[in-house]
């Protein structure tokens, strides 16, 4: 039986760059879990025997995420296979909103506090409907979330409608969230 198991299953080793112990994370396989990771970023997973594996290192920034890229492994042949992945060496900022779909865009129903998007004075009910030339129309919540997430301190672009369906044009900055970062919402 345990010989069947481990036919099975595939070991992986890696290394994760711009680690950060008990902030990073490893997806395998298209599952996010804490892998069996060592101090200097080195990692172990024992993986499905498939014919691709797709690994991404993942940090917690606060209250948002930094993804590393996508590094695709053969898992495919029962031999222990070697992956290095990478995470972005800033923090994450974004523009601190919570946001629904609406009729035309993502309407605001929350703002951090210091925020980019409260310190420009974008408010709870305007709607974004543009962000970095992208139509949010078209962008899923994840999509709209990750779009407006990026190193701390680069600059985004917003397209927003007010309540009275007036338009106008916001370049924001990206700041850093806070995990426990105070809201307004409505």
């Amino acid at each position: 039986m345990d010989h069947q198991m481990a036919s099975q299953s595939v070991q992986v080793h890696g290394l994760v760059s711009s680690f950060t112990p008990r902030k990073t994370w490893v997806r395998t396989c298209g599952i996010t879990h804490p892998v069996a990771m060592e101090p200097d970023g080195y990692f172990s997973a024992t993986v499905p025997q498939a014919k691709e594996c797709d690994f991404q290192a993942i940090r917690k920034d606060g209250a948002l995420t930094a993804k590393g890229p996508i590094v695709t492994v053969d898992s495919s042949v029962a031999e222990a296979r070697w992956v290095e992945l990478s995470l972005p060496s800033q923090r994450v900022g974004g523009i601190g909103v919570q946001v629904d779909k609406g009729e035309v865009g993502y309407i605001i129903t929350g703002l951090v506090v210091d925020g980019a998007a409260a310190t420009a004075g974008l408010g709870l009910g305007q709607q974004i409907v543009e962000i970095d030339g992208s139509a949010t129309s078209e962008l899923n919540h994840q999509e709209s979330s990750e779009a407006c997430a990026g190193p701390e301190g680069t600059p985004t672009n917003i397209v927003a409608v007010d309540e009275d369906g007036k338009e106008f044009a916001l370049t924001l900055r990206r700041k850093f969230i806070p995990k426990a970062a105070e809201i307004l919402a409505e």
